[in-house]
């Protein structure tokens, strides 16, 4: 008697089979997945500390400007004391006196021996900086007989490259203020230089102790 292997336990094993390989399908599937997006948020994290850090390096530090080429750049107090800034405007006081100047007001004329002698002074009350082929400067200046406020104005100068060996050039002779006008500014100036002056001496301190 020969005996027929049942065509059910045949299908079912092979129902089994397919079902065991779908299962192990899914959950490779499902691994790759879960790897590809731990590795999508890992790299997102990478990108925007990298970026966070890219952000932190580019702002200026406190205190200092920055000069973007086309872009005006506003001076901080210690600059406006600087060497740089009292070359130009020394040379803006003297064109001044010497009536380069195209001002209306009569109450700003000062004479080259006035300014010469130390009779008339300046102050410079907001300083900006543009870097082009040189560099061009916006300052606001502050005119003083004998420590007496007699006004202010506006003026622009072109500094050429060392190369070029041109002079500096008044390009802009701008607004006159009043003394009122600029009383809160050379106030604010003042007490900043104060504050200047004391960190330095602070420093040269730590530098250089007591005996």
């Amino acid at each position: 008697m020969t005996t027929t292997r049942p065509v059910a336990s045949s299908s079912s094993w092979l129902i089994l089979s397919t079902l065991a390989l779908l299962c192990t399908i899914a959950v490779v599937l499902r691994s790759n997945k879960q790897h590809a997006a731990t590795t999508n948020k890992t790299t997102a994290q990478m990108i925007t500390s990298r970026q966070t850090k890219q952000s932190i390096l580019q702002q200026p530090s406190k205190g200092k400007s920055r000069n973007m080429v086309g872009g005006y750049s506003g001076m901080d107090t210690e600059f406006l004391q600087s060497e740089e800034i009292l070359e130009i405007a020394t040379f803006v006081l003297n064109q001044h006196a010497a009536g380069s100047s195209t001002f209306d007001s009569t109450s700003l004329a000062v004479l080259p021996e006035e300014v010469e002698s130390g009779v008339i002074k300046m102050k410079v009350l907001e300083a900006q900086r543009q870097v082009v082929a040189g560099l061009n400067y916006r300052l606001t200046l502050a005119i003083l007989k004998h420590n007496v406020c007699l006004g202010a104005f506006k003026v622009m100068v072109y500094k050429p490259l060392p190369y070029m060996e041109q002079d500096l050039t008044v390009t802009s002779w701008g607004n006159t203020l009043e003394c009122s006008d600029i009383k809160d500014a050379m106030q604010a100036m003042e007490e900043n230089a104060l504050l200047v002056e004391e960190e330095m001496k602070e420093e040269q301190e730590e530098v250089e102790p007591d005996a």
